[in-house]
């Protein structure tokens, strides 16, 4: 009854809102206005075309929210990598937590810890193909089509099942036309960053080659005072390679290897509150007191000290390193059968190996430190997933349906030495496999016939999914000699919705959706399956308003939703004591609720200026708090990485300069959250407080009518202190870490397009 009251209330806001929204543009459409000159391509607003429902459409008349920004669009918001998508995206969190190499992504409240056995709540994809389940180096953009970022509960079209939504990356596909174009970024912070593409058209028509890469050094811009080193230097390179082969009009196959390799120091977390001696939590239970008495209660002085010194000065005992290396292969076949019916088929393997070293005190002291004292070697990560997916679309006058079927196969190799404080060192070694099986299919049916509403049209898809999950305890670990553990899950995916296009520019929409998070196992101890969990289930309700035309006479996007998610069984990580031994824990907590609403507006005010603002509010709490973690009770109290509040204003002005000049502009973004937790357990000094920052970029397009551009920007302008994450690991050694965000930097870009 709980949840049909609140969709009830949702569905009469609902109303009133698309009442709203329809009396609002009828007016405008009847107000009498001049004609108007045809406008130029600067007065309208780009519509980007996405991929969500595994076809091409405007994102206008895609029934679910998505943000979606083309490689242009990135590049004029100065987004060079993952962490710049969050104040890109308000309501998407880029999760920090053991350090800025481990990304996650949080949004709606489905999240994931570090060190967690749990799949992600928020999958990423590279030209359609799922990524591997853990991001161990943060990847920095380049030769980009598009980033879509979709929303809510993932699974009749995609290759995985997730709860909270999907990243979709996709790259520059090679063309018939001999270009490309070389950038060089150059900032403070010693940054180097040179990237560039190539398009050759080996044999116009039918073979079709793009060369890309990227090159990116600079020096972290945390210091440790210890020894002089900075935290989050890096030293990447990648290279990738596509080919586009069309040997007829019918047939086309794209081929696409990347290669990644990562070389640098951990922007590792420095401490960020500390328990003493008889301290309590607000439910009156005892916190843990460990970093306090390894120290001698050293830790709480220097506390204070770094507190004092603020974010961007440390102290560690150690260089904290960081080591990676990455490879993809992607593969696309597509076969037109006839004008009205497609098949498709996507190929994909990638692998992973990472090796970081981490020093969990955030300080001079021996609290608990990730790496081995006889190898040097920090936390390791082997990771490789092998998937295929045949699709066949389709559609006919009133039917556009895709079917299919997904086969995927991955395996998760962690090495985890730890030492903590006076206890001899140990080592988690396991291996987790997942062997994952699917069939689905979806349609959307145009109604206008049947029901005579012209733009009425219902969607229904179906997902079933079959997953084998696999553990096995490897020589180094602690548990070796372990049986091997396996167990079967299944269940099915959905998505109902019915959609009206009012008018050519007004889309109303309702979709409920219900997906699931596969369980797995943890590094705890395997003995009477104290390291498995289970999967979690998730549905929701969304309603939604799109508008995309003109307002006023002016170029404009409106989009509004409201949703609420009913997520059991939710996977929520706890780093917790066993035995004296330090360990990550997943529990199924029994129900959580989140809601929230979203807003995106964007406007051409003037023909030289655009406006705008992204909102999002989430509302989400644990509705059946205790869950069972070892056999004892654990309340959860509190939604990490989640903010009540994240919104985003912006202004992009074109300068008035004769056209011989070239094209100049300005934009202008001002960021902004609210408090974020970064434990979902009652652990005190595990907020991290509001932050607003501001970015300002000035480009120079097409100088004295060539090809050559250059801009300047400003990202943190007003050099504000904030926090881009935390770690919680009160529970297990009595402090806490947090990440510091990037301080004020300033930087120029050059490029040049041939």
């Amino acid at each position: 009854m709980k949840i049909r009251l609140n969709v009830l209330n949702v569905l009469v806001g609902f109303s009133a809102l698309a009442l709203a929204a329809l009396s609002a543009t009828s007016w405008c459409q009847s107000v009498a206005v001049p004609p108007a000159e045809p406008a130029s391509q600067s007065s309208q607003l780009e519509e980007v075309v996405v991929t969500a429902q595994r076809r091409e459409e405007a994102s206008s008349k895609v029934p679910i929210t998505i943000a979606a920004y083309t490689g242009d669009m990135l590049q004029e918001r100065s987004v060079s990598d993952e962490i710049d998508l969050e104040s890109l995206v308000p309501g998407l969190t880029v999760k920090t937590g053991a350090s800025t190499n481990q990304l996650d992504y949080a949004i709606r409240g489905q999240s994931l810890d570090a060190f967690s056995g749990s799949p992600p709540g928020v999958l990423p994809y590279m030209n359609d193909v799922a990524m591997p389940t853990h991001t161990e180096s943060s990847v920095g953009f380049y030769d980009m089509g598009s980033i879509q970022v979709l929303k809510g509960p993932q699974g009749t079209l995609f290759g995985r099942n997730d709860t909270g939504g999907a990243v979709l990356f996709n790259t520059v596909q090679p063309n018939d036309q001999w270009g490309g174009y070389v950038d060089a970024r150059f900032a403070n912070y010693s940054l180097r960053e040179y990237q560039g593409a190539v398009n050759i058209p080996v044999v116009p028509g039918i073979l079709d080659v793009r060369l890309a890469g990227d090159s990116l050094q600079n020096t972290g811009y945390v210091q440790n005072l210890v020894n002089g080193i900075h935290l989050g230097d890096n030293d990447n390179q990648s290279g990738r390679v596509s080919i586009k082969y069309t040997p007829s009009a019918t047939l086309s196959d794209i081929a696409v290897f990347q290669y990644n390799e990562a070389r640098g120091t951990e922007n590792n977390p420095l401490v960020y509150s500390v328990y003493s001696p008889g301290q309590k939590n607000s439910l009156g239970q005892v916190l843990n007191d460990n970093a306090y008495l390894f120290t001698g209660g050293a830790i709480v002085p220097y506390l204070a000290l770094q507190q004092s010194r603020g974010y961007y000065d440390g102290e560690i005992n150690a260089i904290p390193t960081h080591t990676a290396n990455d490879s993809l292969f992607q593969n696309t076949t597509v076969f037109d059968v006839s004008a009205d019916i497609q098949i498709k088929n996507i190929v994909g393997f990638s692998r992973s190996d990472s090796n970081s070293r981490n020093y969990f005190s955030g300080a001079p002291f021996q609290v608990l430190t990730v790496v081995n004292p006889v190898t040097g070697n920090g936390n390791q990560s082997f990771q490789w997933l092998k998937s295929d997916e045949l699709q066949l679309l389709g559609h006919t006058d009133e039917l556009k349906y895709i079917f299919g079927g997904y086969w995927s196969t991955s395996s998760d190799h962690q090495v985890n030495p730890l030492q903590f404080g006076p206890v001899p060192f140990f080592a988690y070694d396991y291996k987790t496999t997942d062997n994952s099986r699917a069939a689905f299919g979806q349609g959307t049916y145009d109604l206008s016939r049947l029901t005579t509403v012209n733009g009425l049209s219902f969607t229904a898809g179906i997902r079933y999914t079959w997953d084998v999950l696999g553990n096995q305890e490897e020589p180094q670990g602690i548990f070796f000699g372990a049986p091997s553990q396996s167990f079967q899950e299944s269940a099915p995916s959905w998505q109902l919705g019915l959609q009206y296009q009012v008018t050519n520019e007004e889309l109303l929409y309702i979709v409920n959706r219900g997906s699931w998070r596969a369980g797995g196992f943890t590094n705890a101890d395997p003995a009477g399956n104290l390291n498995k969990f289970n999967a979690e289930q998730s549905h929701d309700v969304e309603l939604g308003s799109k508008f995309s035309g003109q307002l006023f006479g002016r170029s404009t996007n409106l989009n509004i939703a409201v949703y609420e998610q009913i997520t059991h069984n939710a996977q929520h990580d706890n780093y917790v004591n066993l035995n004296g031994i330090v360990t990550g824990v997943t529990a199924n907590v029994p129900e959580a609720n989140v809601k929230g609403a979203e807003l995106n507006f964007e406007i051409v005010a003037v023909d030289w200026l655009r406006v705008g603002t992204n909102v999002a509010y989430t509302d989400a709490v644990f509705s059946e708090p205790v869950a069972t973690v070892l056999g004892q009770p654990l309340v959860f109290t509190q939604y990490a990485d989640t903010p009540r509040w994240t919104g985003a204003i912006f202004a992009s002005a074109r300068l008035p300069v004769p056209t011989s000049t070239g094209g100049m502009s300005v934009r202008a973004d001002v960021y902004s959250q609210s408090t974020e937790n970064f434990s979902s357990i009652d652990l005190p000094g595990t907020t991290l407080p509001a932050y607003t920052t501001v970015n300002l970029r000035y480009d120079w397009q097409n100088i004295l009518q060539t090809k050559a551009s250059v801009a300047l920007y400003a990202k943190n302008l007003l050099n504000r202190e904030y926090f881009a994450g935390g770690f919680a690991l009160g529970a297990t050694i009595g402090e806490n870490l947090a990440i510091a965000g990037a301080p004020r930097t300033f930087g120029v870009d050059l490029n040049y397009k041939f």
